[in-house]
């Protein structure tokens, strides 16, 4: 029997590793999480296979790790292999060292109160023209009004 080993770094999030466990092979082969993020999943002979980390609040990137059945390197027996992290593949030491590329966002955050949007409103645009005209019609000149409004209707009377 081969072994596949590694550790999961807590790093700067509050990463509980009762809660994550990892799986070979689409959870063919399943293993869970020691108290210090170890982890040693054992699988029947050589051959490629793909580690995933699941966890509620982290996402892991999935990894190949490839055993030979012979040894390539003096003790190494195993290759560890990241694909395509952000656009980038490349060999990973080995045993694993896993740290989270994210955390996963499962509530919209929602946005800070902006006074501005209020003005933005067509009803309190038009409620501040009224507010506003009504200043102004108090400040013109009394015999300019009494015009204006003769004029308002004059043209009032002219309508069908």
């Amino acid at each position: 029997m081969y072994a596949i080993r590694g550790a999961i770094e807590q790093g700067k999030g509050d990463m509980d590793f009762a809660k994550t466990s990892v799986t070979v092979q689409q959870g063919v082969y399943q293993g869970s999480v020691d108290a210090l993020g170890n982890f040693a999943i054992q699988v029947p002979g050589p051959g490629l296979y793909k580690v995933e980390v699941n966890n509620p609040k982290f996402y892991f990137e999935p990894v190949l790790v490839e055993i030979y059945a012979d040894e390539f390197q003096e003790g190494k027996d195993t290759k560890a292999f990241l694909f395509s992290h952000k656009g980038k593949d490349y060999r990973l030491v080995y045993p694993l060292q896993l740290d989270p590329s994210s955390k996963y966002g499962y509530y919209e955050v929602k946005p800070p109160f902006n006074p501005w949007s209020y003005l933005q409103n067509p009803f309190v645009i038009m409620m501040g023209m009224t507010l506003l005209m009504s200043q102004l019609m108090k400040n013109v000149d009394p015999d300019e009004m009494k015009k204006a409004q003769s004029q308002q209707g004059d043209m009032m009377k002219d309508m069908p």
